[in-house]
């Protein structure tokens, strides 16, 4: 569960995201690691993004922005369309918290749909249980294309 405090950070200006490294709050400077190196900016020139503490079926982390897909391994109700298929087609969401809450959600705006993702439910991501398996294939950040339609 220590994976659970990890951070990345979204620097706006540079269209870099990057492993949190150091938080200076007091002068307000993060140091994050992007695949060119270390680079030190402004808290305010970016967002920082939060983990989830899960992993996907790749044994990936699932950060806050992350794009995953759910793929169906059998006959279902969709998270989105509310639909019974025998053979359900993937589906993609992006995973974002409720900081009044302190929950993390599921949303498509494609399906005008969220789901609220309890730790229970978190845990099924984790462990690929209930005909579903779950995978990282992005985030919002460099790739909000894979939300699209």
């Amino acid at each position: 569960m220590q994976d659970r405090f990890k951070l990345k950070f979204w620097d706006k200006t540079d269209k870099e995201l990057g492993e949190v490294i150091n938080i200076d709050f007091d002068n307000g400077v993060v140091d994050f690691k992007t695949k060119d190196g270390i680079t030190s900016t402004q808290l305010k020139c970016g967002e920082l993004i939060q983990c989830t503490g899960l992993k996907d079926k790749n044994d990936k982390l699932i950060f806050e922005g992350d794009i995953v897909e759910v793929q169906y391994l059998g006959a279902q109700i969709s998270l989105f369309k509310n639909e019974y298929s025998k053979h359900p087609e993937n589906e993609r969401f992006e995973v974002f918290c409720d900081e009044d809450w302190l929950k993390f959600y599921a949303k498509n705006d494609h399906y005008r749909k969220t789901c609220e993702i309890h730790s229970f439910d978190l845990e099924k991501i984790r462990t690929n249980t209930y005909d579903k398996v779950y995978e990282v294939i992005g985030n919002i950040y460099e790739n909000p294309e894979l939300l699209e339609g």
